[in-house]
């Protein structure tokens, strides 16, 4: 828990600058500025899942880690709302269309990760019959519907998708750049 606190603390102290806004404020900023606010926040949730990751799975079994399932679900699903905002962005006519290649590995190993935690609360809901209100309600870890977190590995899914198609193209341009350069009209 004091870990917590000090990432929670780290990421209040940071300049407002590098904070994350609601995407309406960020119209304005700097394509450069909006890639480091995007990797600071993701940064902060990829820590919040490494931190609590361990301790989720033992709060299906014991209640007194519920705070840990919680804020690694909450960490997840702020990631995968980043995905899909990040995918607009990179698409053609986005604020970050010349700057896609910000989207590097680490940041998809960490979309793949928080897809994995969800799948998971996904899956410990199924077996708990969790869809009906309980006492688990209160203590806020249900916070995200099945219906929303459903969606967000959807468009998370899209994403990947997207990216495949994009690859597919890269890697048969060259090709088709030879094919133009040796049929002369």
């Amino acid at each position: 828990m004091a870990l917590d606190q000090r990432l929670h603390s780290a990421q209040r102290a940071m300049p407002p600058k590098f904070q994350m806004a609601n995407p309406e404020d960020s119209i304005t900023v700097a394509p450069y500025v909006l890639i480091r606010r995007y990797n600071m926040e993701l940064l902060f949730q990829k820590s919040r899942c490494m931190l609590h990751r361990h301790h989720m799975a033992k709060a299906y079994q014991d209640p007194a880690y519920n705070y840990s399932r919680t804020s690694c679900v909450e960490a997840a699903m702020a990631l995968l709302t980043h995905q899909a905002n990040i995918s607009k962005e990179i698409q053609v006519g986005g604020r970050l269309y010349r700057d896609r290649w910000f989207v590097s590995s680490l940041e998809r190993h960490d979309f793949s990760l928080a897809s994995m935690i969800i799948c998971l609360e996904l899956s410990s809901r199924s077996n708990e019959h969790s869809s009906r209100p309980g006492p688990e309600d209160q203590q806020g870890f249900l916070k995200f519907s099945r219906e929303a977190m459903v969606e967000a590995l959807e468009s998370s899914r899209r994403f990947w998708e997207a990216l495949k198609e994009l690859w597919e193209a890269l890697v048969q341009s060259p090709h088709r750049m030879e094919e133009l350069q040796y049929h002369d009209p």
